[in-house]
């Protein structure tokens, strides 16, 4: 069934992944040196930054290892361009480069006939126990691993990068797990966590720290968070199944 729902999903994630790599090009082109744009230095690629992380995230939570690996490594490059001494045209081409490598290996997957542009998270009165609440910026994140949990018996929701929709959704679904995206351009994951524990009941939650960043990066970003610990999203469906079932009482949803 997991990997039913990750073919499913594979033809989407190339489309909005090809959209997010013509976006990060069009950005970083705008944004060199001599550009007409106005940017101040660092913006554009700030941006670039972001869509790279999310391209990263996204090939990490359908396993595609190359892609994900080779956007993080765009990314990096993004990075260096961000500060004045940076931003150099050998730096940009060399991002530039590393974008148009990540298109390479997206164009080149091979997606069945079969997408989910319409995929929806099931009613979240599916059958089951356990509850996991979802917050992270791409909806494309939440609908394959809810599908995911949904599918192994567990109630889901996922809300995007929204303070206020993540706390009302908090007190709907009252749930036994909350994982909580490490980057996000609208919401801190600090904030989140600092109120969610804040609330009655709130201690008890478990929250995970759910990161594209490495394992060593995500351990030292956890290890500053009242989080009760992380999942890296390369870890792939079935181990994020696993772990977040593992740490329900009794160990099933």
């Amino acid at each position: 069934m997991l990997d039913e729902l990750r073919a499913e999903f594979l033809a989407e994630f190339v489309g909005v992944a090809r959209s997010r790599i013509k976006t990060a090009l069009a950005l970083l082109y705008q944004s060199g040196p001599g550009s007409p744009s106005g940017r101040p230095p660092g913006e554009g690629e700030q941006s670039v930054d972001e869509l790279l992380h999310t391209i990263a995230g996204e090939a990490a939570m359908i396993g595609l290892p190359d892609v994900a690996t080779a956007a993080r490594a765009a990314q990096a490059a993004a990075k260096l361009c961000q500060s004045s001494e940076g931003r150099t045209p050998p730096a940009l081409i060399a991002c530039a480069r590393a974008i148009r490598g990540v298109a390479v290996l997206v164009d080149a997957l091979k997606p069945s006939a079969k997408t989910g542009p319409d995929a929806a998270l099931p009613s979240r009165d599916a059958d089951g126990q356990g509850r996991v609440l979802i917050v992270d910026d791409s909806p494309f994140n939440g609908v394959v691993l809810g599908n995911a949990l949904v599918a192994a018996g567990m109630r889901v929701a996922a809300v995007p990068d929204d303070l206020a929709r993540a706390l009302a959704e908090l007190e709907t679904l009252r749930p036994q797990i909350v994982l909580v995206d490490a980057i996000m351009p609208n919401l801190d994951p600090a904030e989140l966590c600092r109120r969610i524990r804040a609330l009655p009941g709130g201690p008890q939650i478990k929250l995970l720290l759910f990161t594209a960043m490495s394992h060593d990066e995500a351990m030292v970003q956890a290890s500053g968070l009242p989080v009760d610990g992380f999942i890296t999203k390369d870890a792939g469906i079935h181990a994020l199944v696993a772990r977040l079932r593992s740490l329900l009482p009794g160990g099933q949803p």
